[in-house]
């Protein structure tokens, strides 16, 4: 462990369970690490997070093949293509990136995914089902998509949150509202409006995140802000003209106290009036900025089994761990296994069939 990174926020909590978004693990080892670079970082980064003794984990990965996003049909552009345009990753990435799985399985932490859906939509799954039954929720990822997820209560504080292994942070409700200027259950629609470049969600054009921000604060919902009317034309007139007049009384007025009241008036019409030209924008985009809700949208009612019983850590498969890292050479590490017995769940909730009805 990096004796230099805080500890993380779920340490000795046995009502915590910790879930990783691994195929953003994977893809983040990846960039950082290239293919030759990958599998000691991710082995590394894993044996790390375990040091730490979560009391319950599981991993989250994406599906194989096309999501239900890819099947969404851009309104107004025919070639666009969810998450299009991204390089191709060699296909010894796959082959690695099945292998470091192997080496997930055989520390007996349980793999969900689900059918067209991203790891995104099962962990978000998992967290409502795991927060139902009195889990403290850690994810840990970087992705801004599931931040939408944070949450908090005035007894319990952060009862889910996200944690970056790679750099020892954590964001809970108060950290996601500093970084991007909304609440944890705005960011669909402030990814919806500020677009991603990386997802090819379209986004409104020439609003960023802060015009986002700014129509957010001004309306809780992009639907809220779409319902409202935009400013009628002689608005913009009039105050244009106020804010001229207001110009014009600062250049005669030498009292600074009066001086800081012309200039916050002033800068106070001019924030309304660059709030009004941003809502403007996001109505003639309203087609497309729904169409991006639809895609930031996480899927919290996916189809997927939890095996709950399973989620606590340990019941390591040691032998075989052992001789895995043997084979890839990292001989410490195979003499390190851990031979810790799996506990009982903090809770084992009831599971009804995927086919009930």
């Amino acid at each position: 462990m990096n004796d230099q990174k805080p500890p993380p926020p779920w340490v000795g909590d046995e009502s915590a369970l910790v879930l990783l978004d691994w195929s953003w693990w994977l893809n983040k080892a990846f960039r950082i690490n290239g293919l030759e670079g990958m599998t000691s970082s991710v082995v590394g980064w894993l044996c790390g997070l375990l040091a730490w003794r979560p009391a319950h984990l599981a991993i989250a990965l994406d599906c194989n093949g096309p999501t239900h996003r890819h099947r969404m049909q851009h309104p107004t552009d025919e070639a666009w293509v969810y998450k299009g345009g991204r390089d191709p990753k060699p296909s010894d990435f796959y082959t690695l990136s099945d292998k470091l799985t192997e080496i997930a399985e055989l520390h007996a932490i349980p793999i969900l995914w689900a059918h067209e859906r991203e790891a995104d939509d099962v962990i978000a799954t998992l967290t409502a089902r795991a927060r139902a039954a009195g889990y403290r929720v850690w994810i840990c990822s970087h992705d801004k998509d599931l931040c939408s997820l944070a949450e908090s209560t005035e007894k319990e504080g952060i009862i889910v949150g996200t944690w970056d292994n790679f750099e020892g942070t954590f964001r809970g409700p108060a950290e996601v509202r500093t970084q991007f200027g909304v609440e944890p259950a705005q960011i669909p629609d402030l990814l919806a409006i500020w677009g991603d470049t990386g997802d090819k969600v379209p986004g409104v054009p020439l609003l960023g995140r802060e015009k986002a921000a700014t129509i957010l604060g001004a309306w809780p919902t992009l639907e809220d802000a779409l319902a409202a009317p935009p400013w009628p034309a002689e608005q913009y007139t009039i105050t244009e003209g106020h804010t001229k007049a207001l110009a014009k009384r600062l250049k005669i007025t030498t009292d600074p106290a009066k001086r800081a009241e012309i200039e916050a008036e002033r800068e106070r019409i001019m924030g309304i009036r660059a709030l009004a030209k941003a809502h403007a924008k996001l109505h003639e985009h309203a087609e497309v900025a729904r169409f991006s809700r639809l895609l930031t949208a996480l899927d919290c009612d996916v189809a997927c089994s939890i095996p709950w019983e399973d989620l606590p850590v340990g019941g390591f498969h040691v032998d075989d761990l052992r001789a895995r890292y043997n084979d890839l050479g990292f001989t410490r590490r195979a003499a390190e296994v851990p031979a810790w017995k799996k506990r009982a769940p903090w809770v084992l909730p009831y599971e009804a069939p995927e086919d009930a009805t």
